[in-house]
C-alpha cells in the first residue's frame, strides 16, 4: 500500500554501515492509473509527501560519481579514478561508455561491477571490464575520460524488478532534504508505455512550496521511466545525481 507523509519523514544513519530501507512489495504496474492527480492513487502505490510533508533523508557523505583518471581496456580488473571519497569494499559501481558512434550498440556498454578493494584511487573489481573505456578528444587540448558512477547508498526506497514504485511529492508547502538516497526499481510501465507522472521522484505542482529543496548526491537506478521531475516546482537544486 502507499506510504503517506504529512508530517517530516526522518532518515539519518548513524553510520555508512547502517542501511535504512522503504521498500514497496507486491506492486502490481498494471494497476497504476497514473496522470496529474491531486491526491494519493491507490493503486499507484508509492512514497507520497503531500501539503506540509516534508523529506528529511541524509545518508552517508561520498563522492557519488568521477572521472576515470585515464583511458580503461577491456580486460582490465582494476581502475583508476579522479576520487574515491566515502567509497568502499561491496559498493557497486558503473564505468559509462565511450567508444565511438562507429562501434554497434556503443552506447549500451556500460560496465557494472562490485568494488573488493580500494588503495588510494585504485579501485579494484569483482570482474574484469567487458568493453573498452578510451579517452575522447571533444576539441583540441580537451579530453573527456568517462564517468565512473556509484551506485550504493545506505538509505534506499525501492520496489522489486516484478513491481516498481515511485515517489511524488504533491503540493508540497515545505522545502525537502534529500541526500545521497538510492532509488531502485522505481517507475512502472504499462506494457512498454511509461505511466505518466509516476516516477523515481517527482516534485508535482509544488509551485513555491519547493523553493530551497535540495536533492544532492542521489542516484536513480534499475528503473523503466524518468529518474528526476521537478514539475511546476520551483527553486529545486539537483546536485550530483545520476539516473
Amino acid at each position: 500500500g502507499n506510504l503517506l507523509v504529512s508530517g517530516t519523514l526522518t532518515s539519518r544513519p548513524a553510520t555508512p554501515a547502517v542501511v535504512h530501507r522503504i521498500e514497496f512489495v507486491e506492486v502490481v504496474d498494471e494497476q497504476f492509473v497514473g496522470g496529474t492527480s491531486m491526491e494519493p492513487v491507490e493503486q499507484d502505490v508509492g512514497l507520497w509527501v503531500l501539503g506540509g510533508g516534508r523529506l528529511d533523508l541524509q545518508g552517508a557523505r561520498k563522492t557519488a560519481w568521477t572521472n576515470l583518471a585515464g583511458p580503461a581496456q577491456a580486460g582490465q580488473d582494476s581502475i583508476t579514478v579522479a576520487d574515491t571519497t566515502g567509497w568502499q569494499v561491496g559498493d557497486e559501481v558503473v564505468v559509462t561508455p565511450t567508444e565511438p558512434a562507429t562501434v554497434p550498440d556503443h552506447w549500451l556498454h556500460h560496465d557494472r561491477r562490485t568494488v573488493v578493494a580500494i588503495a588510494g584511487t585504485t579501485v579494484t573489481l569483482d570482474a574484469a571490464l567487458e568493453h573498452p573505456h578510451p579517452e575522447v578528444t571533444v576539441r583540441p587540448g580537451v579530453v573527456h575520460r568517462a564517468e565512473v558512477l556509484n551506485l550504493t547508498r545506505n538509505i534506499l526506497v525501492q520496489g522489486t524488478p516484478g513491481g516498481r514504485s515511485h515517489v511524488q511529492l504533491l503540493q508540497t508547502t515545505q522545502p525537502q532534504q534529500i541526500a545521497f538516497v538510492g532509488l531502485q526499481h522505481l517507475g512502472p510501465r504499462k506494457g512498454e508505455q511509461e505511466v505518466v507522472g509516476r516516477y523515481a521522484l517527482h516534485f508535482h505542482m509544488d509551485g513555491d512550496g519547493s523553493r530551497g529543496s535540495v536533492v544532492e548526491g542521489c542516484v536513480a537506478f534499475d528503473g523503466r521511466g524518468h529518474g528526476f521531475v521537478a514539475h511546476l516546482s520551483d527553486g529545486v537544486t539537483f546536485r550530483d545525481c545520476i539516473v
